[in-house]
């Protein structure tokens, strides 16, 4: 049993583990503070996304979960894109990283996930349902 805060800080503590980012101010916006040169910030929305019934007498939650990894470049673009992402989309969006999170009971929809560039900012977008038990 789970709530949607516990799941969310749970989720938030993954990011961390996985990416070595540290959270924006803002989960809504991302230009009230800049991203320092060569690290990554995130930024993480969830929201309930329906119900799902589980046999005669189970209800579960499910949530919707997106998350924004920035990293603002040092140096050249490929040698991020190449090497440091790669590792964290890996993790992002592989559906064991998640399913191993007590707070989630299922993940009914494999992670997708965006890319982004806008000047010297690379945004990874990733986005997945889950199911908790309240």
């Amino acid at each position: 049993m789970s709530t949607q805060a516990e799941l969310l800080a749970a989720i938030a503590t993954q990011i961390e583990t996985s990416t070595g980012a540290t959270r924006l101010l803002s989960d809504l916006r991302n230009d009230l503070e800049e991203i320092p040169i060569g690290l990554d910030r995130y930024q993480l929305i969830g929201g309930a996304a329906g119900i799902e019934i589980v046999g005669s007498n189970e209800t579960l939650v499910r949530e919707s979960i997106e998350i924004f990894v920035h990293h603002r470049l040092a140096g050249l673009e490929r040698t991020y894109t190449e090497g440091p992402m790669q590792t964290e989309v890996a993790e992002l969006t592989n559906p064991l990283t998640w399913l191993a999170l007590p707070e989630i009971y299922s993940l009914p929809e494999l992670p997708e996930w965006e890319l982004e560039r806008v000047r010297k900012v690379v945004t990874t977008k990733i986005a997945f349902v889950v199911s908790i038990a309240p």
